[in-house]
């Protein structure tokens, strides 16, 4: 139990954000089985010691006051399976487009501040909602840059989220004195999509591109086809688009300017990308992750990334509480939680399988030999990123969709380093054709057949060879049992490894 609170006494952030987004959840859609994750979380308390005790006591103070505002601020509408009539206080966060088969329509994302009953009157606050338009090409679409008063039928879907029909030829009533950026964002975008499209001579290049770089996709198609391979997490903007563009930028600032203004501009950089992509829950933990890491860097003081999860977690949950029901939120915290405690494990069994070589072995290979040991090391690095994700990605996707597609396991072993050159090539190409527009040119063509290449992997796979495992039903008991013992074993190995590679450190002194 020792191990338990020396890990909690250095990610304190990560053990009060669960306990407040335990609390708010149980304010908002109280189950049974919320208590699984809570017993688990207690167990080592009752063995710990003072210090511990009182950090346990600290959580409890914040689920208690997460559970009294969930209580207090929120509350989900009860709709029957037909829908109910009523007029709605819509604050816009993000607008969008989408083809589908049934034309071009218009995704209005955001919060019912409140929802008003025909019949009842006053059923609903503070929840997410999504309205579709089909865009008629008489009519032009509200603009996105305030709050409506809207009247129609709100229903409820599937997976536990609100859509909002409107009623037809009936105006959107605006909000006076209430603003959002989500116009100006949708603005941007359109912007950066209309820039690929003229750099790139191949439509689904430019798409693909313009949809990773601003987290929009339009097509359909494409996120279906993604979505087959188990891939759409590329599609989303997470830490690997934040990690990747950091990468790439401190990259460039350094060779221009000192280090410390280099990791400023960065700030300010990342910033203003957060700002220009929005508020979502892959967004938002992947900035604040990233900030956190660049300000312990500006600083020189040493962070911790599951700590800086716990801080992300805290944020949305400052910013926006009710973003926990989305699956974005739900398979970020939970697969990057999964990455970092279980990446380092996992690459120490494979380097005890697959010896690591030292530099002066390797400088005595031959050229094939080297590079073979280096593909044979990307290799293994890519396979003991898959193995971390999918410890808990894989019984995830089981849960919520029923079905996990084989070829997945595969394909995040390669796609994801191929869109990073994707993205690489993009961003060094804008750069110098801002210096040198002919040269910046033929490298954009360029990576558009690259682009091009690499998406005919995604698309052009048999359906003979796209099986999936599928199970019929996935108990909650079960999932969160399962997570809750994969998280807790994660802990314990993660904190025993450290034990033994500080221990080789110091006898390496000796």
């Amino acid at each position: 139990m020792l191990r338990f609170e020396r890990f909690w006494g250095r990610h304190p952030a990560l053990l009060y954000a669960l306990a407040g987004l335990f609390g708010f959840s149980a304010a908002i859609s109280w189950k049974v089985e919320l208590l699984i994750p809570l017993v688990f979380l207690c167990i080592p308390s009752f063995f710990g010691c003072h210090q511990f005790r009182s950090r346990l006591i600290f959580a409890f103070v914040v689920l208690c006051a997460m559970f009294f505002y969930g209580k207090v601020c929120y509350q989900l509408p009860n709709v029957s399976p037909e829908g109910v009539q009523g007029s709605l206080h819509f604050q816009v966060s993000s607008v969008s487009a989408s083809q589908t088969h049934f034309g071009f329509q218009w995704i209005y994302q955001g919060k019912a501040k409140i929802f008003i009953s025909d019949e009842t009157g006053p059923t609903g606050k503070n929840f997410p909602c999504t309205i579709r338009i089909t865009n008629k090409g008489t009519l032009p679409r509200p603009t996105a840059d305030r709050d409506y008063v809207i009247h129609g039928l709100l229903k409820k879907t599937r997976w536990g989220s609100y859509t909002f029909a409107a009623t037809k030829k009936t105006p959107w009533q605006p909000v006076l004195g209430s603003w959002s950026l989500a116009e100006w964002r949708y603005s941007l975008r359109k912007g950066v999509k209309k820039y690929t499209s003229k750099m790139m001579n191949n439509t689904r290049s430019a798409e693909f591109l313009g949809g990773i770089i601003t987290g929009d996709f339009e097509d359909r198609v494409m996120r279906m086809e993604f979505g087959k391979m188990g891939l759409q997490h590329l599609m989303a903007i997470s830490g690997f688009h934040f990690a990747l563009i950091a990468v790439m930028l401190s990259l460039l600032l350094r060779w221009i300017v000192p280090f410390k203004i280099a990791t400023g501009i960065l700030i300010f950089l990342l910033t203003s990308y957060f700002l220009f992509l929005g508020c979502g829950p892959s967004i938002s933990r992947a900035w604040m992750m990233c900030l956190i890491a660049l300000l312990s860097l500006f600083s020189e003081k040493p962070s911790y990334a599951l700590n800086s999860l716990g801080v992300a977690i805290l944020f949305i949950l400052f910013y926006d509480p009710m973003l926990y029901r989305s699956l974005g939120f739900q398979f970020s915290m939970v697969t990057t939680a999964s990455i970092l405690l279980w990446y380092p494990i996992v690459k120490v069994w494979i380097e005890n399988i697959f010896q690591k070589r030292h530099l002066g072995n390797m400088s005595r290979m031959s050229i094939i030999d080297q590079h073979c040991y280096c593909i044979l090391a990307f290799i293994k690095e890519a396979v003991a990123l898959a193995v971390a994700v999918n410890i808990s990605a894989l019984p995830m996707t089981l849960f919520f969709f029923q079905k996990f597609p084989y070829l997945s396991l595969l394909y995040n072993l390669f796609i994801p380093f191929l869109v990073s050159i994707c993205m690489f090539l993009f961003l060094i190409s804008s750069v110098v054709w801002m210096i040198l527009p002919s040269i910046g040119s033929l490298i954009h063509a360029a990576n558009a057949h690259f682009t091009h290449f690499m998406l005919n992997f995604v698309y052009n796979i048999p359906n003979t060879l796209n099986y999936s495992w599928r199970v019929s039903d996935f108990p909650l008991p079960y999932f969160f049992s399962y997570l809750c013992l994969v998280f807790l074993l994660g802990i314990a190995l993660k904190c025993r490894y450290e034990e033994e590679h500080r221990l080789q450190k110091d006898l390496a002194l000796i």
